[in-house]
């Protein structure tokens, strides 16, 4: 027998449930004996921490001042000053910032919706490291992953991701 996830086991439990809830109002179906709606759906929480510890935290921030990729520290402290992803980051336009209103405007994000994000001052002095270009950060995707990887080889970081 293979082994599944608590997702997939939720996914085909509600699937069997919205089978049996169309039987009953399309057909008058009636639950048969034994099957029982009182089954334990597994948790969809997610155990991952959302921060970084503080000792892990202070061990990231050496190393990215010692990092040679141009903008990966100010990125990364963009991402921990705001919570926005590596994607929001590096697609950033000058024209998303309002530095008068200490904003950054995402048209659409992840879960389809757009917001406004708050700077603090550590935020708008990552940002201002930018170069002036179209772009905040004139860098591709890949080029931040392969030197946020580099830098937690090169300084023993485990246990940690950049989204």
């Amino acid at each position: 027998m293979n082994e599944v996830s608590p997702a997939t086991v939720r996914k085909e439990l509600y699937l069997i449930s919205a089978i049996f809830e169309a039987a009953r109002k399309e057909w008058g179906f009636k639950r048969p004996q034994g099957i029982s709606g009182d089954i334990h759906v597994p948790s969809g929480a997610n155990p991952k921490r959302s921060r970084i510890p503080p000792e892990k935290l202070l061990r990231v921030l050496k190393a990215l001042s010692k990092s040679k990729h141009r903008y990966l520290p100010h990125i990364v402290t963009l991402a921990l000053e705001t919570g926005m992803r590596r994607g929001e980051i590096i697609s950033l336009k000058w024209e998303q910032y309002a530095r008068d209103e200490g904003l950054i405007s995402l048209d659409e994000t992840k879960n389809g919706y757009g917001r406004h994000i708050p700077l603090t001052q550590r935020a708008i002095e990552a940002l201002e490291h930018g170069k002036p270009n179209e772009l905040i950060f004139p860098v591709t995707a890949n080029s931040v992953r392969l030197a946020w990887e580099r830098m937690k080889k090169n300084n023993k970081i485990e246990g940690i991701h950049f989204p």
